[in-house]
């Protein structure tokens, strides 16, 4: 007789959110080049690189933050060489922040990183199970993305 299957509470998929995070950043922490940036500093490298030129209000908005302390790190990561600012040909108002050729580099030798980590991770766990997950991961971004935007 098949054991029925536990329903996490939201607390346990908090909790399990939590620690999956704190475990990757940590990780990525440990990389060299990343230890001389604030989490959510990697975090608005990780957005721009991902997801392309972004408003700094919109890195404001994506983390919550104010417009005053996002132009704090940002400037921090241009210094560093991560990030840099251009002005919109259009607006001259509007300020776009990119990832520049170092920034990159970094966040692809990350993804690298976190490719082997998986890989690792799938090796461990039988091919069901890894459907399983994939697809919870798939149904969870859906719904937190399209609720919360991108």
């Amino acid at each position: 007789m098949d054991k029925p299957e536990k329903i996490m509470s939201p607390k346990e998929i908090f909790e399990t959110l939590f620690d999956i995070t704190r475990v990757f950043t940590r990780y990525f922490s440990e990389q060299v080049e990343i230890g001389e940036l604030k989490t959510v500093e990697f975090f608005i490298m990780l957005l721009v690189h991902f997801k392309g030129p972004k408003k700094m209000h919109e890195l404001a908005e994506a983390f919550n933050m104010t417009r005053g302390n996002t132009t704090i790190l940002v400037d921090n990561m241009e210094k560093l060489g991560y990030l840099r600012r251009e002005r919109s040909r259009e607006d001259r108002r509007v300020v776009f922040v990119h990832i520049t050729k170092k920034g990159k580099k970094l966040c692809d030798d990350i993804v690298n990183s976190f490719g082997k980590i998986v890989a690792d991770f799938l090796n461990k766990v039988p091919k069901e199970d890894i459907e399983v997950v994939g697809d919870a991961f798939a149904r969870l971004t859906r719904l937190f993305v399209s609720e919360n935007g991108s």
